[in-house]
This record gives structure tokens, sequence and C-alpha cells, in this order.
């Protein structure tokens, strides 16, 4: 019985712990991010294979945003 004590309050003890410690403080908005012109992101790979060479190869070219933004990255277009 007295085992069966001593585990209740351990378990009592984890669990406030736990409650105590896993508290968040959303601090987004107090945080001054300064913002800088958007440059220029390319993603993709070229791919030589002369065995199966692939029908296409793509890249990607898009500018950056700001980092708490929740648009989508811009596309570039008619890039040369």
């Amino acid at each position: 019985m007295e085992t069966i004590k001593r585990t209740f309050k351990r378990n009592i003890l984890a669990l406030g712990c736990i409650l105590v410690f896993a508290c968040e403080t959303d601090v987004t908005d107090d945080i001054d991010l300064a913002s800088s012109p958007p440059k220029l992101v390319i993603q993709g790979g070229l791919e030589r294979n002369v065995t199966s060479p692939l029908p296409q190869q793509q890249i990607r070219l898009t500018t950056t945003n700001d980092f708490l933004s929740d648009d989508p990255t811009p596309a570039v277009t008619e890039a040369l």
C-alpha cells in the first residue's frame, strides 16, 4: 500500500512539473524584424543522364518574403 502512495505522489509531481514547464508565450508581436529588399532564389537542379535522359529540366525562380509572412513566395516570370 505504501508503494502505491509513493508511486501516486511521484506521478502527481511529474504531472505538475510538466504543466509548469510546458507553458509557452507567443512573442511574435514583440519581435521587430527589419525588412530588406527581396533577393532572387533559384531552386532546381540540372541532371545529365546519358542512358535515360529526362524530357524536361525544372528550375524555379522566386524572390524572398519577410520571415513572418504567410504569403506564398512570389514567382519570377520572363527571366533571361
